[in-house]
């Protein structure tokens, strides 16, 4: 798997930033460890790739159809 780390700042209350198309993995944690989420909206699954063949798939859509 190919990663890269991007750090950014958003500087001003009137900015934000839209991120696509983003997997994160998520392992190796603690008995005791606590995992928060900070969300706007309630979790729905239907919204989320599980799968990260489809995922590369859905990724390369993307691309082909923004050039």
């Amino acid at each position: 798997m190919n990663c890269r780390v991007i750090n950014f700042q958003i500087k001003g209350d009137d900015r934000g930033s839209l991120i696509c198309f983003v997997w994160v993995e998520m392992f190796d944690f603690s008995p005791d460890c606590v995992l928060m989420v900070l969300s706007d909206a309630y979790y729905d699954e239907t919204g989320y790739i599980k799968d990260y063949e489809v995922f590369l798939t859905e990724v390369a859509k993307f691309k082909n159809r923004n050039k």
